[in-house]
């Protein structure tokens, strides 16, 4: 298999993840500046804006990792194809701590996502190192 195709793919979650996160992002609910300065609103918007942040940081490492790679076999594409599901959690869950940034279970939840995903990109890293071109 060719490595564009697997590319296109991870790329196309990518876009997903973050279309998903903007389009949970609602509408000030007046026409003034207070509108947005509102803690809910703020805090919602902040947590999209963190988790942008991250969702592309982890896009740029996916692009990192799998750039060298010189053959994509079964294994690995299984591997790929798995890698961005701790990451499809990320509107989710930054849906549920935008609504409440001061709780514990949203808190500890974003986390997990968190470390899931860095595990994942990890695992694949280790899983390509054996068809990098060096």
């Amino acid at each position: 298999m060719e490595k564009g195709r697997l590319e296109a793919f991870s790329d196309g979650v990518f876009a997903i993840i973050i279309t998903i996160m903007v389009l949970d992002l609602k509408i000030p609910s007046h026409g003034n500046w207070t509108a947005i300065m509102n803690d809910a609103w703020m805090s919602t918007f902040l947590a999209y804006l963190v988790s942008f942040i991250i969702t592309v940081s982890f896009w740029v490492s996916h692009h990192l990792i799998i750039s060298n790679l010189k053959k994509v076999d079964s294994g690995l594409l299984w591997i790929n194809v798995l890698t961005p599901l701790p990451m499809s959690l990320v509107p989710i869950t930054t849906a549920w701590f935008g609504e409440f940034p001061n709780s514990v279970a949203p808190s500890v939840t974003y986390a997990l996502v968190y470390v899931l995903s860095v595990g994942a990109l990890f695992n694949l890293s280790t899983s390509c190192r054996s068809t990098w071109q060096i």
